[in-house]
């Protein structure tokens, strides 16, 4: 999707998750750099963060606390001479839930230069906003014993745990140039999942592409991509050797204009949920891919789908926000599961 703020979409820009930091090496080459920033206009009047720009070691700019209501500010900011460029995006002194903030066409004057390393939740600076990926899991309460051993895995266990967020369907960027970007840079970063959603046979070329060198997907269906849950019986046919898992609709709870017969979250939410499992498993092409849960943005919102049945894997949907694999675990997800 689109970054947008205050009704203005972005065709450029960094669509981050508060607790990001971006780097960029500007060697001394640049004099302004310029953006505009706020909370993404997704999560309506919800999440608090704060922008700062940071240049080899001295704080720049902050924008202060920004919530879903702020109005979107415009900066530039001198960075002549500089060497070493850091974009922070802090939390706003609470938590993260909702934090979706954005780096709207964000650029460096008189020129762009190349990120030197960027966050696993933000993306370069001509690449469309991307959803970080999502952590299916077992659905089923953890219940943690001081007698119970833990059982060693191998590394390849861990690898074949891993998988990344894709956009196929892009053409700007490096999703462009599939075949001498994407598609090597997958490979070389070993992972054997993907999660993506789309109905195109251009898009169906790709995944069939990537699954003949071991990468598999999990697609999520939402009729916001104009797809039904029937569809997502053809659509899995079309990739057989692709397809390994479907999930259902993302973040409804914090979109309330995404509808299903006209009813928006929860109803509509759990009725799309039902009507996909149902025809995944009454398609005997089909019936063995798992369905998986809804994502939700915040954990606390499960309870409102209740009573929902109609997946084999629960859906975990977090943002490490920088920090390490499987941060905000322990004080966002684990109390809902208790």
């Amino acid at each position: 999707g689109s970054i947008t703020l205050g009704g203005t979409a972005y065709r450029k820009g960094l669509g981050v998750h508060s607790g990001s930091e971006v780097d960029y090496a500007l060697d001394g080459q640049y004099n302004t750099f310029s953006s505009d920033v706020g909370v993404d206009e997704e999560v309506g009047s919800n999440g608090s963060v704060s922008f700062q720009v940071w240049a080899d070691g001295a704080k720049l700019y902050d924008s202060g606390v920004m919530t879903g209501d702020t109005a979107t500010k415009t900066l530039n900011v001198d960075v002549s001479g500089k060497q070493q460029l850091k974009l922070i995006t802090t939390n706003g002194g609470d938590n993260n839930e909702f934090d979706h903030g954005d780096w709207a066409n964000a650029r460096l004057l008189p020129g762009e230069t190349t990120a030197h390393q960027v966050s696993a939740n933000s993306s370069a600076p001509d690449i469309k906003k991307q959803a970080p990926a999502k952590v299916a899991s077992d659905a089923k309460p953890l219940t943690p014993s001081s007698n119970t051993a833990e059982q060693a895995k191998s590394a390849h266990a861990f690898v074949d745990s891993i998988g990344v967020a894709t956009h196929l369907n892009y053409t700007g960027g490096p999703y462009g140039n599939f075949d001498t970007v994407i598609k090597p840079r997958l490979q070389e970063l070993g992972v054997h999942h993907i999660r993506d959603g789309g109905k195109d046979p251009a898009f169906f070329d790709k995944l069939n592409e990537l699954a003949t060198i071991g990468i598999k997907s999990t697609l999520v269906m939402d009729p916001r991509d104009g797809t039904q849950p029937q569809d997502a019986v053809t659509i899995a046919k079309a990739i057989p050797h692709s397809i390994e898992a479907v999930e259902g609709p993302n973040e409804w709870d914090i979109n309330p204009q995404a509808t299903y017969n006209g009813q928006s979250f929860p109803q509509g939410l759990r009725h799309y949920q039902s009507d996909l499992f149902k025809a995944i498993n009454s398609d005997p092409a089909t019936a063995d891919i798992a369905v998986l849960a809804p994502s939700l943005a915040g954990p606390g919102n499960a309870d409102q789908l209740k009573p929902l049945d109609a997946f084999d894997k629960g859906n975990i949907h977090t943002y490490n926000g920088g920090h390490k694999p499987g941060w905000g675990m322990s004080e966002y997800v684990m109390p809902q599961l208790k």
